[in-house]
Protein backbone atom coordinates (compact mmCIF):
# COMPACT_ATOMS: atom_id res chain seq x y z
CA UNK A 1 0.00 0.00 0.00
CA UNK A 2 1.14 3.80 -0.59
CA UNK A 3 2.11 5.56 2.56
CA UNK A 4 -0.13 8.49 2.81
CA UNK A 5 1.64 11.19 2.05
CA UNK A 6 -0.48 13.43 0.36
CA UNK A 7 -1.40 15.86 2.44
CA UNK A 8 2.17 17.52 2.56
CA UNK A 9 3.30 16.86 -1.33
CA UNK A 10 4.66 19.77 -2.86
CA UNK A 11 4.19 20.96 -6.59
CA UNK A 12 6.97 19.71 -8.35
CA UNK A 13 6.66 23.05 -10.76
CA UNK A 14 6.90 25.33 -7.82
CA UNK A 15 10.13 26.25 -8.84
CA UNK A 16 9.71 27.03 -12.10
CA UNK A 17 6.22 29.20 -11.67
CA UNK A 18 8.04 30.90 -8.91
CA UNK A 19 4.97 31.51 -6.59
CA UNK A 20 2.37 32.11 -9.40
CA UNK A 21 -1.15 31.83 -7.57
CA UNK A 22 -2.67 30.50 -10.28
CA UNK A 23 0.01 27.60 -11.08
CA UNK A 24 -0.02 27.10 -7.22
CA UNK A 25 -3.72 26.80 -7.21
CA UNK A 26 -4.29 24.57 -10.29
CA UNK A 27 -1.80 22.47 -8.46
CA UNK A 28 -4.08 22.15 -5.61
CA UNK A 29 -7.27 21.79 -7.50
CA UNK A 30 -6.61 20.38 -10.68
CA UNK A 31 -3.39 17.89 -10.11
CA UNK A 32 -3.39 16.84 -6.22
CA UNK A 33 -6.69 15.36 -5.92
CA UNK A 34 -6.01 12.92 -8.48
CA UNK A 35 -2.48 12.17 -7.90
CA UNK A 36 -2.22 9.07 -5.69
CA UNK A 37 -4.41 7.40 -8.44
CA UNK A 38 -2.30 8.04 -11.01
CA UNK A 39 0.45 7.04 -9.14
CA UNK A 40 -1.35 3.92 -8.56
CA UNK A 41 -2.37 3.33 -12.57
CA UNK A 42 1.43 3.34 -13.01
CA UNK A 43 2.51 0.97 -10.17
CA UNK A 44 0.33 -1.83 -11.34
CA UNK A 45 1.65 -1.58 -14.86
CA UNK A 46 5.00 -1.97 -13.27
CA UNK A 47 3.99 -4.36 -11.10
CA UNK A 48 2.29 -6.34 -14.33
CA UNK A 49 5.20 -6.21 -16.04
CA UNK A 50 7.06 -8.54 -13.71
CA UNK A 51 11.05 -8.84 -12.99
CA UNK A 52 11.78 -7.40 -16.35
CA UNK A 53 10.19 -4.14 -15.15
CA UNK A 54 8.81 -1.22 -17.46
CA UNK A 55 10.33 2.02 -18.71
CA UNK A 56 8.50 5.64 -19.01
CA UNK A 57 8.84 4.74 -22.54
CA UNK A 58 7.71 1.53 -22.75
CA UNK A 59 4.74 2.82 -20.50
CA UNK A 60 4.00 6.09 -22.72
CA UNK A 61 3.76 3.82 -26.00
CA UNK A 62 1.46 1.67 -24.39
CA UNK A 63 -0.84 3.81 -23.24
CA UNK A 64 -0.56 6.03 -26.10
CA UNK A 65 0.43 8.99 -24.21
CA UNK A 66 3.45 11.10 -23.90
CA UNK A 67 6.21 10.56 -21.49
CA UNK A 68 5.99 14.32 -19.53
CA UNK A 69 2.72 13.04 -18.60
CA UNK A 70 3.59 9.66 -16.62
CA UNK A 71 7.25 10.89 -15.75
CA UNK A 72 6.67 12.52 -12.78
CA UNK A 73 5.04 9.28 -11.59
CA UNK A 74 7.93 7.29 -11.62
CA UNK A 75 10.07 9.69 -10.03
CA UNK A 76 7.29 9.74 -7.05
CA UNK A 77 7.09 6.09 -6.82
CA UNK A 78 10.75 6.28 -6.83
CA UNK A 79 11.06 8.64 -3.90
CA UNK A 80 8.05 6.95 -1.88
CA UNK A 81 10.17 3.82 -2.54
CA UNK A 82 7.37 1.87 -4.26
CA UNK A 83 9.33 1.09 -7.43
CA UNK A 84 13.32 0.19 -8.06
CA UNK A 85 15.75 -0.25 -11.14
CA UNK A 86 15.10 -3.58 -12.88
CA UNK A 87 18.28 -4.34 -14.94
CA UNK A 88 19.88 -2.28 -17.26
CA UNK A 89 18.58 0.35 -20.11
CA UNK A 90 16.87 -0.37 -22.61
CA UNK A 91 16.59 1.81 -25.50
CA UNK A 92 18.23 4.25 -23.15
CA UNK A 93 15.24 4.33 -20.26
CA UNK A 94 15.89 2.22 -17.29
CA UNK A 95 13.26 -0.09 -16.15
CA UNK A 96 11.65 -0.11 -12.82
CA UNK A 97 10.00 -3.01 -11.05
CA UNK A 98 8.23 -2.67 -7.93
CA UNK A 99 9.57 -2.86 -4.57
CA UNK A 100 9.48 -6.52 -2.60
CA UNK A 101 8.72 -5.26 1.07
Amino acid sequence: MIPDLFDEWQDVCQNKHQGNEQSAEAFQTKVKPTLRQRQIEVLLAINNAGNQGLTCKELAKDWQIGMNAISGRFSELKRLGEIEPAGSSRQGSRPYKTTQK
